[in-house]
């Protein structure tokens, strides 16, 4: 988690996929409980879905502990990334959220963001390997596993930070497909400075 410092916000990208019925998901670090700042599932065939999570917490003065994403029905497989946030307000700005099933190409919203903040997001996809193009963000990491159709599941993570204000900033994500088969969730957040 870093050195102690004030103002530090900690935000969990989680993505999990091929779940049977509804689902319930928590996360905690150093066993407190995080936040939940948004949620996208996209939910395909009888007993499938695709989903991506955004949790926060505020952390001063811890520089290592254990993140535990908590599901409440089997799944297919699930992966986090984890975003350090110095001197952000303590809530979110803005979020976007979208979920896309078979059929469908990339996913596309706009979103606002704070002079001196950031954009965050997290795709999470399965039915098909893909190669993932985001446009409006940085791509931070991409990660696919658990390839063995029609079980493959992948997920990418994106960010960047703005000196001026952004007022309805386009951010998509295209996955060079038409799925046959399988969903996409896909959560964004922004941040303000504190």
């Amino acid at each position: 988690m870093g050195t102690a410092e004030p103002k530090k916000i900690i935000v969990m990208t989680c993505g999990w996929g091929g779940a049977c019925g509804p689902m319930t998901v928590t996360c905690t670090v150093g066993g407190s409980s995080a936040s939940l700042i948004t949620s996208s599932t996209q939910v395909f065939g009888s007993c499938s879905e695709s989903n991506t999570s955004l949790f926060s917490i505020d952390l001063n003065t811890e520089t290592s502990e254990d993140v535990v994403v908590t599901h409440s029905a089997r799944l297919d497989g699930g992966g986090i990334a984890i975003y350090k946030l110095v001197g952000a307000a303590a809530t979110n700005h803005d979020l976007l959220t979208q979920g896309l099933g078979a059929g469908t190409t990339d996913l596309s919203g706009t979103i606002d963001c704070p002079a001196g903040g950031v954009i965050l997001g997290m795709v999470f996809g399965t039915g098909h390997p893909v190669n993932y193009v985001w446009t409006g963000l940085t791509e931070d990491n991409e990660y696919a596993w658990n390839n063995a159709s029609p079980y493959y599941m992948e997920q990418s993570v994106a960010s960047d930070s703005f000196a001026t204000t952004q007022t309805g900033r386009t951010i998509s994500v295209d996955d060079g497909i038409t799925r046959a088969v399988g969903g996409t969730g896909f959560s964004v957040c922004s941040y303000g400075p504190a």
